[in-house]
């Protein structure tokens, strides 16, 4: 499948205004490792990060997080002692570029007294390496001095995550060991190719002094690795072989899943950035799952939340059903971490972590959100009452299991996940005198609205996990007052949520909250970083929402409704969904887009699609950074194009489609595995007009 044009996301000025943004836009990544899209010349102050997946550490009380490590590709360059650099002059012209169809991120920069250009990968051949070329032309003779190698002055959200740490140097080599807190062992080594520099102690970097004349080129290789508990070596290779590999495997990964729209240019960019997001975070190697921010920086302490099961692993069943599974082993594997939690709060079952790190035990604080005047915690109860994400995990292993036949993974530990989970929901509840269970206490997806009773979402979706257990788990294989909990569990009967004609509440007493819409209620905010939510939260006494319960319900479990219930409940919520989380257009889109609502879901699916090369979405919650990529949104752009205007249903490992495009689109070509199969199918306004395997 040929490209008729390169993706490229580029920008042609310095935005020095928007460099952490650009930081996250120009990301590259390969699921172990990230680097942040920063040029050479910048620091801790611009946020330059070098991002390990899986690791994390704790400094003193600070919040648990995951690390960023000392940047192997630190480049600077002098001239009479005056630094040559972005930071210190206005570029004559300054452009970066990512190449998103081949994971290479570029820059060029015209300076006073040097040109200075660059190519960077972080390669997908081999997920330990990182690599750069950079080039160096003299506009006017003199003695320059290049400085380079190892910076060790990292942002750090809660560091330091270093105790102890060394360079040692050897020739044109520098290795990096540190020890974390937590007592880990890393190491980032680099090798630099070129001019030769002096290594000076006193400040860890190669100095080089050269004589250049008007228009003579230098250039530098950086090679470089990143390796826990064990040093590897550095591969003797030039950038150009090593990129030539990266590119070829990373071109592998996108013939699994590439889209191809005709007709809506600005769509098919947009989506394949979005999808460029969401590739480049899955590992087929380990077993870890993919954090909120994926690889973009430590916001949201690196951790695991139900964006992963409910976003992320539909992408990665058609794109990789590889990585699917590690998704759900990771699930397995911090099942200990679930059941310790549940057991902390008086529950039996597994409760998982609404934030979850590498043992599974719960990150989330009561002190995550602050308010912006003040500087005072606002006090949230996350960690503690949102029980629907170990209801989404089990939901993730039906869908699973649904899409590639996989049963292998319930031997592996996915049956007990599904039992414990399902003891936990039996657990949390309460019986009414009619033997009805209702949950109570809880938070919904709509985190605005805390500790309600009988949220509709969380009601459902626990109803599901018993019906999940039924499905899978084999009560013989019980011990056998286990099997007194698996029956009460198949047969316990959830509470129906309230409703008001045809609409499900949100919650009991839902419609009892003022009735405004979203526009009349942002008219009472007073910061622009206000907290919508918690006891003093604008939308708390009112009926609008962050992101719509219902809706999503709606677009997960389609075969739970009938299409008139739909159409109610999707026109209700529409104006009282404040969309304040950015999860939250994509699931209007599914759902509206079964329902035809072409124009309201096409908008959806260019807010999802277009969420991190716009830059639009908030870098902050009531003073708190939560800036990054968003990779659950990315992945709901491609959920909303090929399950909602697509049709696309997976059953057993066949895959049917419900072509409904918009009027705008004239066609889509999309590649997706059914287990180690790949196909291709195109759709246009009549339906799937071909359909053929390939070979990638």
């Amino acid at each position: 499948m040929s490209l008729r044009y390169p993706h490229i996301f580029a920008q042609d000025r310095l935005d020095r205004g928007n460099v952490i943004l650009d930081g996250n836009r120009f990301l590259l990544a390969n699921g172990h490792i990230g680097y942040r899209g920063t040029v050479e010349e910048y620091g801790r102050e611009e946020m330059v990060g070098l991002i390990i997946a899986g690791v994390y550490d704790q400094y003193q009380d600070s919040w648990r997080e995951n690390l960023a490590l000392p940047n192997p590709f630190l480049f600077r360059a002098y001239k009479e002692g005056k630094e040559i650099s972005i930071r210190t002059e206005e570029p004559l012209s300054h452009q970066v570029k990512l190449d998103f169809d081949r994971g290479v991120y570029t820059r060029r920069s015209s300076l006073s007294k040097l040109i200075i250009s660059s190519s960077r990968i972080v390669s997908h051949d081999d997920d330990s390496l990182l690599f750069t070329r950079i080039e160096v032309e003299a506009k006017e003779e003199g003695e320059y001095e290049l400085v380079y190698g190892i910076d060790t002055d990292i942002n750090e959200i809660h560091g330091p995550h270093f105790a102890k740490q060394i360079i040692e140097n050897a020739a044109n080599r520098l290795c990096f060991k540190g020890k974390t807190n937590e007592g880990k062992i890393l190491f980032v080594s680099a090798e630099y190719r070129g001019f030769a520099g002096i290594y000076q102690k006193e400040d860890g970097f190669f100095h080089a002094k050269l004589e250049l004349k008007p228009h003579q080129k230098l250039s530098l290789e950086i090679i470089a690795r990143v390796d826990e508990d064990a040093l590897g070596e550095i591969p003797n290779d030039r950038y150009s072989v090593l990129a030539k590999a990266s590119i070829q495997a990373f071109a592998r990964k996108w013939g699994r899943c590439k889209v191809i729209i005709e007709g809506d240019a600005e769509l098919d960019y947009e989506l394949a950035y979005s999808m460029y997001h969401a590739l480049i975070l899955g590992d087929e190697k380990r077993i870890r799952s993919i954090a909120a921010r994926g690889l973009s920086g430590q916001t949201y302490k690196g951790a695991i939340f139900w964006d992963t099961e409910i976003f992320l692993l539909p992408f990665y069943v058609l794109a990789n059903p590889k990585i699917a599974r590690n998704l759900l082993l990771y699930r397995i594997n911090t099942l200990p971490g679930a059941l310790a939690k549940a057991k902390s709060l008086g529950y039996e079952g597994a409760y998982y972590a609404w934030e979850s790190q590498d043992s599974g035990l719960e990150a989330c604080r009561a002190d995550n959100v602050t308010d912006p005047v003040t500087g005072e915690t606002v006090v949230t109860y996350f960690g503690t009452k949102q029980i629907h994400i170990s209801a989404d995990v089990v939901y993730a292993f039906d869908r699973y299991i649904e899409a590639t036949g996989d049963m292998s993974v319930l031997k592996e530990g996915g049956d007990k996940v599904i039992f414990e989970v399902a003891k936990f929901f039996l657990s949390y509840s309460t019986v009414d005198d009619q033997g009805i269970y209702h949950i109570n206490d809880v938070i919904g997806p709509d985190e605005y609205h805390e500790r309600v009773n009988d949220e509709a979402f969380t009601l459902a979706l626990a109803r599901r996990v018993m019906r999940i257990l039924g499905k899978y788990v084999d009560p013989k294989s019980l011990s056998q007052e286990d099997q007194e909990i698996y029956n009460r569990c198949v047969e316990a009967e959830f509470a129906s949520p309230q409703t008001r004609n045809g609409v499900i509440a949100e919650f009991d007493g839902y419609f009892d909250l003022e009735d405004i819409d979203v526009a009349s209620l942002k008219k009472r905010v007073k910061n622009p970083q206000d907290y919508w939510g918690g006891k003093h939260g604008i939308a708390t006494h009112t009926q609008v929402i962050k992101q719509a319960d219902v809706v999503s319900l709606m677009a997960l479990c389609p075969e739970d409704f009938d299409r008139e219930s739909m159409e109610r409940n999707y026109d209700y919520y529409l104006s009282r969904t404040e969309h304040g989380s950015s999860l939250s257009a994509s699931m209007h889109c599914l759902l509206g887009a079964k329902l035809g609502k072409e124009k309201e879901a096409y908008q959806f699916l260019r807010n999802s699609s277009g969420i991190d090369i716009r830059g639009a979405e908030k870098l902050y919650a009531g003073g708190v950074y939560i800036g990054g990529t968003h990779p659950a949104a990315n992945a709901g752009a491609y959920l909303g194009l090929v399950y909602g205007f697509l049709g696309l249903k997976e059953i057993e490992g066949r895959v049917t489609f419900d072509v409904h495009l918009p009027r705008r689109i004239h066609s889509v070509k999309l590649r997706y595995c059914v287990g180690k199969e790949v196909y291709e199918v195109t759709c246009d306004q009549r339906g799937v007009v071909k359909k053929k395997e390939v070979r990638v």
